[in-house]
């Protein structure tokens, strides 16, 4: 595994890691902590340039970033209670609430923190759209504070030099694995209710 993750195109490498990150940042269950580590991982004698890393993890924090916050503004607390009252991944009602007390006084600070938290990731978006936070300003806080997070991470590898290569196949594999148990859910939870849909259509005929 180890091998064959090194002789990856370094473009298909950070098309990932932004894909990812994107997902996340859109509110959607990607294991976004996770495909960082293993991109810091590649930058260590491997076929990623720690700057592309960062660049590739910033740009796919922004598009997702800019989707989220564009839902959360149009579809405003609806979408946030929708989330929350079906218990969709990190929205409980509680850690909302919780998210948006935080959010209303710490302000942007909230934002530049939350690249380090897999919670944050996952809901700050939808949370400051329907909070009404400015886009600019904040997809601006979002990209310094995943490129302070993405150079975090390849620091932190970096430094563990060799150590950190032994980490690159388990940590891949747990990846994948969350990728699959991810996509599985999703498409389980849209069979359920394609199938709801249609009873309900059939009974009202």
């Amino acid at each position: 595994m180890e091998q064959w993750l090194l002789t990856l195109p370094p473009a298909l490498v950070c098309a990932s890691l932004a894909l990812t990150i994107a997902l996340q940042y859109v509110c959607l269950p990607a294991p976004g902590g996770i495909a960082m580590t293993t991109a810091a991982l590649l930058t260590v004698d491997g076929p990623i340039h720690p700057a592309a890393a960062v660049l590739a993890a910033t740009a796919g924090a922004v598009a997702g970033g800019a989707m989220g916050h564009r839902l959360g503004n149009r579809a405003g607390r609806a979408l946030v209670q929708g989330l929350a009252e079906r218990k969709r991944g990190p929205f409980t009602p509680s850690r909302i609430s919780s998210l948006e007390r935080l959010t209303e006084r710490r302000g942007l600070w909230a934002v530049a923190a939350a690249p380090f938290s897999a919670m944050l990731r996952n809901t700050i978006a939808p949370v400051c759209g329907t909070l009404g936070t400015k886009r600019l300003p904040f997809l601006c806080v979002t990209a310094v504070g995943v490129a302070a997070w993405a150079t975090a991470n390849i620091i932190a590898v970096q430094l563990l030099g060799e150590a950190a290569e032994k980490w690159i196949s388990a940590l891949t594999a747990l990846g994948l694995g969350a990728l699959f148990v991810a996509v599985l859910a999703t498409g389980i939870r849209a069979a359920i209710r394609l199938r709801h849909h249609r009873a309900h259509a059939v009974k009202g005929q």
